[in-house]
Parts: C-alpha cells; sequence; structure tokens
C-alpha cells in the first residue's frame, strides 16, 4: 500500500493507492497545530488507510519550506510548531516505509500538470491561493529543480508608485526595510490575512469590493511571476477561488491592463481538481519515482 497525503494549514487528507491508477476516499481532519499530536494522527488515520496491508511508501505535500533533503520544515507560518522538527523520521519509524515529503502547493501543481488543468503545457505555472499563497513551476509534467522550493506568495508587494519620492535618495532612512514591515503577496490576499484584517473567515465575506481588490492584487503578483518564469500557460487554484471569491476572469481582466508585454500573458485556467490536488500529485509522484 502507498499513503499518499496533503497536509495543508487548515486540514490535512490521507488516501491509499495500490496501482498508482487511482486512490481510496480521502479521510480528512483539521491539522493539528502541536506536532507530537499531528504524527499521532496521521499514524492512526495511516493505519485505517492500509488495513492489513504492508505500507511500502508515504508519499505526499505540506504546508511550508523544507530543508534540502527534505526531511524537516525550515519555516511555515501557518503550522509554526512543525518546524525544526524530525518529521520525515517519524513518519519512517511508525512505518518502516519509504518517505518522500514535498511542498503542499508543489504537489496539488503537479496534480493538474498530470491529471487537471495543466494538461498538455509545457512550461506550467500552479498557483494556490488558499490559507496561504503558494505555488510552483513545472517543465515537462516535471518538478523544475530548485534549491529550496518555490515560495511566490512570499514575494514582496509595497512598492511604491512612480509619483512617490524614490527611496534611493533617502539618505539614512532604512525602517521600511525592516522584514516586519515589508508586505508580501500573502500578507495581502490568503484567507488568514483577510480573516485577521475584517475578523470575519472568508466564507463569510460577502462584500464584492474585498474581492475584487484582491483580483487586482493577485494580477500585479501574476505578472511579476511570469516576467520570472515565462510559462506557456498557469492554473489557479485554492478555496479562494471558490464560490463567490476570487474570480478567474477578473484577474485576467487587471493583467490585461497592466501587463506591459499583453501578448506574453499566458493561458490561464481555473483548477480542476479541487481538494484531491494534492494527493493526485502525490500518485503522480510516485508514478514518476517508480519509472526511474
Amino acid at each position: 500500500m502507498i499513503i499518499l497525503f496533503d497536509i495543508g494549514g487548515t486540514r490535512m487528507r490521507i488516501a491509499g493507492t495500490r496501482d498508482g491508477k487511482e486512490f481510496s476516499d480521502p479521510i480528512i481532519n483539521l491539522t493539528p497545530q502541536n506536532f507530537d499530536e499531528a504524527t499521532a494522527l496521521f499514524e492512526k488515520v495511516a493505519g485505517e488507510v492500509a488495513g492489513s496491508e504492508k505500507i511500502d511508501q508515504i508519499i505526499g505535500g505540506m504546508t511550508g519550506i523544507f530543508n534540502q533533503d527534505h526531511s524537516e520544515l525550515l519555516s511555515s507560518p501557518h503550522l509554526p510548531h512543525w518546524t525544526g522538527k524530525p518529521l520525515k523520521y517519524s513518519l519512517e519509524k511508525f512505518s518502516g516505509a519509504k518517505v518522500t515529503l514535498k511542498n503542499d502547493s508543489t504537489m496539488v501543481g503537479l496534480g493538474e500538470a498530470v491529471y487537471g488543468a495543466g494538461r498538455g503545457s509545457g512550461i506550467l505555472v500552479y498557483i494556490t491561493v488558499s490559507t496561504g499563497v503558494g505555488g510552483a513551476r513545472f517543465i515537462n509534467n516535471q518538478i523544475e529543480h530548485s534549491k529550496l522550493g518555490f515560495e511566490p506568495g512570499h514575494q514582496i508587494m509595497n512598492i511604491q508608485t512612480k509619483t512617490d519620492k524614490f527611496a534611493l535618495f533617502n539618505f539614512g532612512q532604512r525602517t521600511n526595510l525592516d522584514r516586519m514591515n515589508l508586505v508580501t503577496l500573502e500578507d495581502l490576499i490568503s484567507g488568514s490575512a483577510l480573516e485577521k484584517k475584517l475578523g470575519r473567515a472568508p466564507k463569510e465575506i460577502t462584500d464584492s469590493k474585498v474581492w475584487d481588490e484582491c483580483a487586482y492584487v493577485l494580477a500585479i503578483g501574476l505578472h511579476n511571476t511570469f516576467l520570472h518564469w515565462s510559462p506557456d500557460r498557469l492554473v489557479l487554484g485554492g478555496a479562494m477561488f471558490n464560490e463567490q471569491r476570487i474570480s478567474v476572469e477578473k484577474v485576467k481582466e487587471y493583467l490585461a491592463k497592466i501587463a506591459r508585454v499583453p501578448q506574453e500573458i499566458p493561458e490561464i485556467k481555473k483548477a480542476e481538481l479541487k481538494d484531491s490536488g494534492g494527493l493526485y500529485g502525490s500518485m503522480a509522484l510516485y508514478n514518476q519515482l517508480l519509472s526511474k
């Protein structure tokens, strides 16, 4: 049995596959903030999924930035008590299986590349807006090589306009460069950021002006991403695109207005795999590792 998982800042999903072609209905739980509680829950659910079968591999993604050997989290804003903990070792210890860990957005993107809205794309960028903001780039359905992964949600967004006094000549003024004062894309449009600012969960926000502003801010972030990664297709996913929240069409509209080189805007599609994207990505990675 191969255990597949997707651990986000809010929920964790665990499923199993025997043949790498389909997976069982996922078991979904709220993600514990306490690391020991989380690993105990993971062990319990993985045992339920495997039943009497031996666990051969565990593959999945979770929110945060991993160290170079992908054994533990260096940083995870939404699961701060997991950082520096022996995640890979803990999963290996209870299962005796080979464990492969990746960033959760990367795994969802891989799922979309192989099974979803990214099918047939040579250079794909996936961006998710949910509890946080993440994403990754894929070349011919393969995760692009990187040192510590991809974090487009952490790009700095508080940049002056041309009419502002040029900061370069504010000699001696450096307080605005303190990292605590720098505003990222995630700080502006993620679900956790909106809840902090407005005091309501995103699903309770019905003001169309809020979602229009989010579409505009996201368009600016995506413009930066296009210039850096030059994809031929972009897939947008995550809970913040569900129901009447951020409109993909509005994002396209704003991109067309702000793009310096409009003809370079890639094809933009909404993610197709919904909440199962990370599990599909884990299954895709299993098959890719199997073929090597």
